[in-house]
């Protein structure tokens, strides 16, 4: 292995499929992928997975949106206003009750109702999203209507950055927050994928989020509970060459421990 500790940038190169990557496991089911951290590309923010689902950065200004949040490096500055990132109509997203994962890498600046990332469709039981629904920092799965699902996580932390990921095997919903899967529910779920956003409730009008997002991405399967740690604890590996790893950080953080994330070699 090289001696090199580097980070996957659109500078020191990145895997582009699941041949080049240093964990090409990850790559299998990836319908979606917004990685900020490679490097700021105007008012867009490119997909990596199928090249299809680029966001939009929306109300956003291109000298502010593209801010710099360790350990990751750039990531989008999202002020919970009015601006929000979305892309139209995506392509190869899971639909109806079939199996899926989202996962979102983020910090808050402020503690509030607020959406993180997600996918679907302004109708009850057609929408799923993950964000927080109030100061006191409870984190939620929303489909709209009877369907959400109040997870009994909250934090209140906005020095660290942390990553949520929510799956859905066809009957059960499950809740990971920092790697760690935390609860589940029996759900019955009929997603409509017009839309993939971030920042914004799914109608584009509310629950805008104040913080910095550094991570979004959806597979048409679920995420192992290995998979899930493993991408918690290096959540750019997917996108690293063989060959080359992260700056050393030491053993991954331990669950609730919220402090940033240091980016892990892989072996």
């Amino acid at each position: 292995m090289s001696s090199q500790f580097l980070q996957p940038s659109y500078k020191t190169g990145f895997a582009r499929s699941a041949g080049e990557s240093a964990m090409p496991g990850l790559w299998r089911g990836l319908t979606s992928l917004w990685a900020p951290p490679l490097g700021p590309t105007g008012l867009a923010v490119h997909d990596w997975a199928c090249r299809s689902n680029n966001g939009a950065l929306t109300n956003m200004d291109i000298a502010t949106a593209w801010v710099i949040t360790p350990p990751y490096g750039h990531t989008i500055d999202l002020d919970g206003s009015n601006d929000y990132i979305v892309k139209e109509t995506p392509a190869r997203m899971p639909s109806g009750a079939s199996p899926r994962t989202i996962a979102c890498l983020f910090k808050f600046d402020t503690i509030k109702q607020q959406m993180v990332y997600g996918y679907g469709t302004n109708a009850n039981n057609q929408n799923f999203q993950v964000g927080t629904e109030s100061a006191s920092g409870d984190w939620r799965v929303y489909v709209w209507g009877v369907f959400d699902w109040s997870t009994g996580v909250s934090d209140t932390d906005t020095a660290n950055s942390h990553m949520a990921v929510v799956t859905y095997d066809g009957t059960t919903v499950q809740f990971a927050w920092d790697g760690e899967i935390r609860g589940s529910i029996g759900r019955s779920l009929n997603t409509t994928p017009t839309r993939i956003v971030s920042g914004v409730e799914i109608d584009l009008t509310g629950r805008q989020m104040d913080g910095q997002l550094a991570l979004g991405a959806t597979w048409s399967r679920v995420l192992t509970a290995k998979e899930i740690a493993v991408l918690y604890a290096d959540p750019l590996g997917l996108l690293r060459k063989r060959g080359f790893v992260a700056k050393a950080g030491g053993a991954p953080p331990a669950a609730g421990a919220h402090r940033p994330l240091a980016l892990m070699g892989v072996g």
